[in-house]
């Protein structure tokens, strides 16, 4: 029954993640790291999600995106939506818990260096980013540092210019003066 699944969530996020491992076509993959979204999507539409299987869950993410930099995308793709999925199910309490993991990652993901090879996660990234903004508790450091990257994508074009002027209407609302004063 999915009551067995829902309490063991985390031993099978733990087992698709060593499943993603030991393949070796990154199609493979990506539709093992797909499940690990759907298993997420699951929990969230149970509104329950533990402590354990929000870790299983994100501990892997570094890696496979390290492991995709160089070499396919759409793993990264999935590690975006992964980590979407958990931000929504751990909510605004622990959302902050994910940004020294998703921070760099949205970071690299519009380094305006590398737009080309990222093109195609921008508007998963940007969902992330307002995601992650949203559930904030408090205005950071950290936070304010991807500002910028507001910037260079209106420079480039205007096709995701909607998300990401509720980016900065949140920034705005959310930061305040020292925002503000800061950008």
């Amino acid at each position: 029954s999915l009551i067995i699944f829902r309490d063991h969530s985390d031993s099978i996020i733990n087992a698709l993640y060593a499943l993603a491992a030991s393949c070796e076509e990154y199609d493979s993959k990506s539709l093992v790291l797909s499940c690990v979204s759907f298993v997420l999507t699951y929990l969230i539409g149970c509104g329950t999600m533990s402590e354990a299987t929000a870790n299983a869950a994100v501990g892997p993410l570094a890696q496979i995106w390290s492991e995709a930099a160089d070499q396919n995308a759409l793993l990264k793709r999935d590690v975006l939506s992964i980590l979407s999925c958990t931000a929504q199910a751990v909510g605004s309490q622990h959302s902050v818990h994910l940004h020294p993991i998703a921070l760099p990652m949205l970071d690299a993901a519009l380094d305006p260096a590398q737009r080309e090879d990222n093109l195609f996660l921008t508007e998963d990234t940007l969902g992330l980013w307002l995601s992650l903004l949203r559930l904030s508790p408090a205005y950071s450091e950290a936070l304010g540092a991807l500002f910028p990257r507001v910037q260079s994508l209106l420079e480039e074009d205007l096709e995701h210019v909607k998300v990401l002027m509720m980016i900065t209407e949140t920034y705005i609302l959310f930061g305040g003066a020292i925002f503000l004063n800061a950008h």
